[in-house]
């Protein structure tokens, strides 16, 4: 029997079949375009910032009547969406670097969130966990790749995972996860916090889980 361990950061014990979900990862690699499609790329990111959005607003849309706290989170992912900084920056990586969409959005957005997690307040790095999630959108999206999430499980299930975003824990089928275990996290990370909201068991930081 092989045991894992790691942070217990909400209280609780839970026995069942383990989950494993994936989260999209983009295979993002350093790519340019031809000069003269400048305004083609653009397009594409606009495009792809407004699909972002409509799916942002629909979600908020759904949770705003019943878990009007959870609809802030995707209120917030609207906000750095439309953030003037981030876009001006993935912009001018397009138009002046002639960079390719997926390659700007995640050199520009994961710059910004490793500035963030430097943060002294933990709740202030905490917030490089959903520039991390609309980077991963966008991405999703200029890949043509679906939406998945753990909103629809068919079991009562222990979820395991390298990590879970904001939009991962706030969409949560909460009938069916008895248990969270990811590989990264402490007590102060969304994850920990929105387990200990909802009275389930959850252990982070529990290496190689997955």
């Amino acid at each position: 029997m092989r045991i894992l361990k790691g942070n217990p950061v909400s209280r609780g014990i839970a026995l069942g079949k383990v989950f494993i979900y994936k989260a999209f990862t983009a295979d993002v690699h350093e790519s340019y375009f031809e000069a003269g499609l400048e305004r083609e790329f653009l397009k594409t990111y606009q495009d792809a910032v407004k699909t972002a959005q409509a799916e942002l607003e629909a979600i908020v849309a759904s949770l705003s009547v019943e878990s009007p706290e959870k609809a802030k989170i995707f209120t917030a992912h609207i906000e750095i969406l439309n953030d003037e900084e981030v876009d001006e920056e993935v912009k001018e990586m397009i138009l002046g670097g002639r960079a390719m969409p997926d390659y700007a959005v995640d050199m520009v957005f994961t710059e910004f969130a490793i500035l963030l997690g430097k943060a002294k307040d933990p709740l202030i790095a905490a917030r490089a966990a959903d520039l991390r999630d609309v980077r991963n959108r966008v991405l999703r999206i200029l890949k043509g790749e679906k939406e998945n999430n753990l909103a629809h499980l068919p079991s009562k299930v222990i979820v395991v995972a390298h990590d879970l975003l904001p939009s991962d824990t706030a969409t949560l089928d909460r009938k069916h996860v008895m248990g969270i275990i990811t590989e990264v996290g402490g007590a102060t990370s969304h994850t920990a916090i929105i387990a200990r909201g909802y009275k389930i068991p959850a252990v982070l930081g529990v290496s190689d889980a997955t």
